[in-house]
């Protein structure tokens, strides 16, 4: 999809590939957040068992280890819980999570460096020096990226 001026002129491109990445930033925060929020006040509520949303019925106030531990069976694909024991709801709005993690996310132009399970294996699991506890990132700044990441882990888990 093209935008052209009247003189012909070429303004944008966009490209309809569906591997296409677009540098959208934290718009995307607020459509996540909506969707899942609808999906889980909204829809799930009136959802019978078996229905595609029904799994969705309540999560907002379980916690994030809880949610991403449902369907895992090994306990190496298990997270342990997180500082202060953030629910989906408290990572949606920043409320509490975890600190930016962005400089181990992506590269300066925006690449990403990570996949979800080297977000697992490297990050939610003990990110501090030897000998600190998980207290040591609590009360942290909590807006941040990785909360977004761990939500997204989170539904797909589900």
């Amino acid at each position: 999809m093209a935008k052209v001026e009247e003189s012909g002129r070429e303004v944008y491109r966009v490209s309809s590939k569906p591997d296409q990445i677009f540098p959208v930033a934290s718009i995307t925060k607020l459509l996540v957040a909506a969707a899942v929020i609808t999906t889980i006040e909204n829809i799930a509520p009136n959802e019978r068992e078996g229905d595609p949303y029904f799994r969705f019925k309540g999560i907002q106030d379980q916690t994030l280890s809880l949610l991403h531990n449902l369907q895992k069976t090994s306990a190496r694909d298990k997270m342990r819980a997180l500082p202060e024991s953030p629910t989906l709801y408290h990572l949606l709005v920043h409320d509490r999570g975890l600190p930016s993690f962005n400089h181990l996310l992506l590269a300066p132009d925006g690449t990403l460096i990570m996949n979800s399970s080297d977000l697992l294996d490297e990050v939610l699991p003990p990110f501090f020096r030897k000998g600190e506890s998980m207290k040591a990132m609590e009360h942290t700044p909590k807006y941040s990226n990785i909360n977004y990441c761990a939500v997204a882990l989170a539904v797909e888990a589900l």
